[in-house]
């Protein structure tokens, strides 16, 4: 406290606490542009582990899990494998005992859309696989599907003589009944793009910032609009701007339509589709932010795996998950949007694999298989979206970071000098002699008095002598007029005074 009671030590005081506050501040602006930690790395254990039953992938074959697996052949079969939740099932399954058709639902109002599924299928196939996308409304589709929307393109002239070109967003609208799902891929891969966690890389054949990263492979997102009135359906690479579309000759005062999709390892087509009544838009072959090819090397050329030991004449081994909406987000015709779907709003998406392809491979016997892991979310140390690996224009980052440290010294000086003004400047007298903590000038010449009379004021007048607040001449006998009344800054005697006269600068006493 001795210290603040001095101007200059305060003006000090001051000094040091913004110059600490300015480096804190600068610290922790420049600290904000170090990198985030990598996410912790996939178990060696869990790279090779694919598939609803854990099975161990090595090159192009698979060991199927311990344990009596078999395909399905009735409905009762699947009871097992619906038991199996730590496995994550689809609990929305059906298998239809006249075709051996397996179709799993994705409903608005069931659990897949909120933690997903796995499934195993058994097929011939190697390279590319097709199966059945559709979509289902009790009172008509028109009443579920979002309508596709116009936007101004190309505007030329202003105000009211403003002409624009119109164009249709034909890939937004879709994200109110989307189906994102992956396939031929690792537990792990399909527990990260459960959270949207993609596997980024490079090589991508556009730019990729923002809410976008270049992604070394990624899952397909099926979606459904109203164009007109006819049904529009749209895939779009999870992650990739821009996607595909194209209207179906169905209406959307139907209940219930589909259409037959392949798809590949992506080294190809990726995915093509069939039932398009005008030219597709948007060609998969477009993308901007997956590099397909990478993509192709690392799955390689084949999508199914020889099964070890072989079940029946489907010799190979296709898995297929289905992702939470919150594993995809809305498409645009040159951007990604938003934190993750929250459809569908129609009745239920679905998924039909045709029983002459596919065969449902299940767990024997009434219990289920015993596991030893289980699928929990991610520890919370990776991004919600990871930094975009595409590099930004050289000194971009320290531009902005050395802008914002001038802004923050600019301010702290502003604040600083006005506290420093008030507390420092402002309190102190130019002329004004300073007190010492008993109230005493260090000049020694001013001291109070518990009235808080001042006595140097008027001796520095007087020559150094006490002058009594009395007029010039006699004071008579008997009851003196209070001095105070006519003085100053005299001293003031009680009572009555004792002499008749009052000697220049002397001091009447009682």
């Amino acid at each position: 406290m001795l210290l603040f009671k001095h101007g200059r030590n305060r003006a000090a005081a001051f000094g040091m606490l913004w110059e600490l506050l300015l480096l804190a501040l600068i610290h922790q602006v420049a600290g904000e542009g170090e990198a985030s930690p990598e996410p912790p790395a996939v178990p060696p254990s869990a790279a090779n582990t694919v598939g609803f039953g854990r099975h161990t992938k090595s090159g192009d074959k698979v060991k199927l899990t311990s344990g009596e697996w078999n395909p399905a052949a009735s409905p009762e079969d699947l009871k097992a494998y619906k038991d199996a939740g730590a496995l994550n099932p689809c609990d929305d399954i059906e298998y239809e005992k006249e075709t051996g058709d397996i179709i799993v639902k994705y409903r608005k109002d069931g659990k897949t859309k909120s933690d997903g599924c796995m499934l195993d299928l058994l097929t011939k196939y190697t390279t590319s696989v097709d199966f059945i996308i559709g979509i289902k409304n009790g009172n008509g589709l028109e009443h579920c599907l979002k309508p596709t929307e116009t936007y101004d393109t190309n505007c030329r002239g202003r105000w009211f003589w403003a002409r624009c070109d119109k164009a249709t967003e034909y890939r937004e609208s879709s994200h109110a009944n989307t189906l994102p799902f992956i396939y031929s891929r690792t537990v792990a891969e399909f527990q990260s793009m459960r959270y949207f966690q993609p596997a980024t890389g490079d090589g991508c054949p556009g730019s990729c910032s923002g809410n976008t990263v270049c992604r070394k492979w990624t899952g397909l997102a099926a979606g459904f609009a109203n164009h007109g009135g006819k049904l529009l359906r749209t895939v779009a690479g999870i992650g990739d701007p821009g996607g595909s579309y194209c209207g179906l000759a169905n209406s959307v005062g139907e209940n219930d339509v589909s259409y037959k999709i392949t798809v590949d390892n992506g080294n190809m087509h990726w995915f093509k589709s069939e039932g398009c009544a005008w030219e597709e838009g948007g060609f998969p072959r477009d993308t901007q932010c997956v590099n397909k090819n990478s993509m192709a090397q690392e799955l390689g050329e084949k999508i199914t795996w020889e099964t070890e030991p072989p079940k029946g004449e489907f010799t190979r081994l296709f898995t297929f998950a289905l992702l939470p909406q919150k594993g995809a987000k809305v498409h645009t015709r040159n951007k990604i949007e938003g934190e993750g779907l929250s459809g569908p709003n129609c009745d239920e998406l679905y998924v039909k694999f045709p029983g002459s392809s596919f065969k449902l491979l299940v767990p024997g016997g009434s219990a289920p298989p015993q596991v030893v892991e289980t699928l929990e979310p991610p520890p919370p140390t990776a991004p919600s979206t990871p930094p975009p690996v595409q590099p930004a224009e050289e000194g971009g980052g320290s531009m902005a970071i050395v802008v914002v440290i001038v802004i923050i010294v600019l301010i702290v000086a502003v604040v600083g000098g006005v506290l420093v003004f008030f507390f420092v400047i402002k309190k102190s007298e130019p002329d004004a002699v300073e007190e010492d903590y008993f109230g005493t000038s260090k000049a020694g010449g001013t001291t109070k008095t518990k009235a808080g009379t001042t006595v140097g004021a008027t001796q520095a007048k007087t020559g150094g002598l006490t002058t009594v607040g009395t007029k010039a001449g006699t004071t008579a006998g008997g009851t003196a007029k209070t001095a105070a009344a006519a003085t100053k800054a005299g001293t003031t005697v009680g009572g009555k005074t004792a002499g008749g006269k009052t000697a220049g600068g002397g001091t009447t006493k009682k």
